[in-house]
């Protein structure tokens, strides 16, 4: 794979100022072409009084993260022209010293309002204090990993239910089935569920009906019937490892629950923190502003769940150690979030890809890629290990993972966000192929012709051969940690991640230090999001920009980065 990598970058030589003329623009045309052939279904329901009145706060709280990103946008882009004007008269170094700091506090006093905006300003949100959905998915399902496995957690919960009494058979709610993803009648899911308790110890059954009996009580039951219609459990085993450790040592009615829940808060400040100590206060105060206003990884969606940010926290831990030159810990950091997430397995990729670059020019592997690999080796078979021998599953618990995954890659949802996403919707629906489930999911239309999927295949190519053009390039010019950390841009590009993934762009403020443009594009990424979010407000063409912006975002990053570097950039 790095030969080839190697070939494509001398390949692309020859064509340089062609696309530097070219590519931009073209790009810009093909995707705006795609997102505009999709804005012809409006949406539109009746909502009860209750969901009317959530939805404006969270309108309200949007136009908060609005503010706060475009006044971060006046704070990083008007000095820029200030700072080139000052330079040609000569001003006083005092005089810039000054307008420096005032612009470091404005940019720190915006990262501690989009931290807590992305927490609603710290006020209670979810009725029962966290994200009730996704506690119950990952306590629940880790806990008894041992007796549902991932796909018995929504059948089990039903026999529970009507074992202890809790609801009557005849009052159940519908439940999907974790193999297929359709929905099951009651009737259906008990007969499915009928060897449910046999699976379980009798204790372990009694402990199981008492926790589903606590969630059931707290929900309301709009709620409740959401939860059992949701996705289910589906981390890695990496994570189930952990969410075994730490679950079945806390009871739900304990305060080590409560501290528990609100677990991401602690990580992804002390993540702040480290990239403060890595990059410098700019570059933190650029991330934390990225995260806290992002619309579419945002509280509403996993905001005090269950540890589900660990990945990211790994993540951002593992590029300040590539930073710091830390590299046996960078390593083995991002393979501890490749393990818990799979896909930022591609900040590795990254690492070696350039140290491939380097090693035809130096003729061996570099001590830095050597540690890197020592670490993650060690890291990745530990935790394997671990993942393997910690439940009664073993091995048949990576199958099944792998079998829910390929379940889910095969599913079109509507909050998936990449190249796939936005050219499959747009081509599909603008043409009336296919049409928006009452689930969420995009269903084609069984008289679609032939030649569309041909036509959705070359619309993709188009977007993203270029982009790994311009990502060959980039590699040429930066440096390990920069290489790694660009390859965040390609994320949307080759994979169709689920929305709430998306805090995986903060990784783009970390290569903005010095680079004036980039922390322009964030920022305007940042504002887009939530601008169409609110125009847009829960109706499909609200996923046609975000997939938009979510393709632009990192082609504008990749541009950027194979230009060659001003001398103020260069390191």
């Amino acid at each position: 794979m790095i030969e080839g990598s190697l070939i494509v970058a001398n390949a692309c030589q020859p064509i340089s100022a062609l696309f530097d003329r070219w590519a931009p623009v073209g790009l810009f045309v093909v995707l705006l072409a795609c997102a505009s052939s999709a804005y012809a279904d409006p949406g539109s329901a009746q909502l009860d009084l209750a969901t009317q009145r959530a939805q404006a706060l969270e309108q309200s709280m949007m136009s908060w993260r609005l503010a706060i990103a475009v006044a971060a946008l006046v704070v990083v882009g008007l000095p820029i022209l200030v700072r080139a004007r000052r330079m040609k008269q000569g001003t006083a170094k005092r005089s810039n010293a000054i307008f420096e700091t005032a612009r470091i506090t404005a940019l720190l006093f915006l990262a501690f309002a989009a931290y807590s905006s992305y927490y609603d300003f710290f006020q209670p949100k979810f009725g029962i204090g966290f994200k009730d959905t996704d506690v119950y998915h990952y306590y629940m399902g880790s806990k008894y990993f041992s007796e549902v496995g991932y796909f018995d957690l929504y059948h089990c919960t039903l026999m529970a239910l009507v074992d202890s009494g809790v609801e009557d058979r005849f009052d159940l709610p519908e439940v999907r089935d974790m193999r297929t993803l359709r929905m099951h009648s009651p009737e259906s899911a008990l007969f499915a569920a009928r060897e449910c308790k046999q699976q379980f110890a009798p204790e372990r059954w009694t402990s199981f009906t008492a926790d589903v009996a606590w969630f059931e009580s707290g929900f309301e039951a709009r709620r409740w019937h959401m939860t059992l219609r949701d996705h289910g459990y589906n981390p890695s085993p990496v994570w189930n490892a952990i969410g075994v450790a730490i679950t079945s040592r806390i009871p739900l009615d304990s305060a080590g629950f409560d501290w528990l829940i609100r677990g991401d808060r602690i990580l992804i400040a002390a993540a702040f923190m480290l990239i403060v100590w890595a990059f410098g206060l700019e570059v933190g105060a650029l991330s934390a502003i990225a995260w806290g206003t992002g619309q579419h990884w945002g509280y509403t969606w996993i905001g005090d769940s269950l540890l589900r940010n660990l990945w990211l926290f790994a993540l951002i831990c593992g590029l300040c150690m590539l930073r710091k030159k830390w590299n046996v810990a960078a390593g083995a950091f991002l393979s501890l979030s490749s393990m818990l997430r799979i896909f930022p397995g591609i900040f590795l990729l990254g690492v070696f890809l350039h140290a491939g670059l380097r090693r035809r020019q130096d003729g061996r592997w570099s001590t830095l890629s050597r540690e890197v690999a020592v670490g993650a080796i060690v890291a990745g078979g530990v935790l394997f290990g671990w993942a393997l021998f910690s439940s009664d599953w073993g091995a048949v618990a990576f199958v099944e993972f792998s079998e829910k995954i390929d379940v889910f890659t095969d599913q079109k949802s509507l909050n998936k966000l990449g190249v796939t996403s936005l050219v499959w919707r747009s081509i599909m629906m603008g043409t009336g192929h296919m049409v928006t489930g009452a689930e969420g999911q995009l269903t084609l239309l069984p008289f679609a012709p032939s030649w569309l999927p041909v036509a959705i295949r070359g619309a993709q190519l188009a977007v993203v051969v270029p982009a790994l053009i311009l990502y060959a390039r980039a590699l040429k010019r930066v440096q390990a940690w920069e290489a790694a950390t660009l390859s965040f841009a390609l994320i949307p590009l080759v994979s169709d991640p689920a929305n709430y993934y998306y805090g995986f762009v903060v990784c783009g403020a970390l290569l903005a230090g010095g680079r004036p443009r980039l922390q322009v594009y964030m920022l305007w990424s940042c504002v887009l999001w939530i601008a169409n979010g609110l125009f847009f407000y829960r109706v499909h063409q609200e996923y046609v920009g975000a997939c938009l912006i979510a393709v632009l975002l990192p082609l504008a990053v990749l541009y950027e980065m194979s230009r060659e570097a001003p001398p103020l950039e260069a390191s």
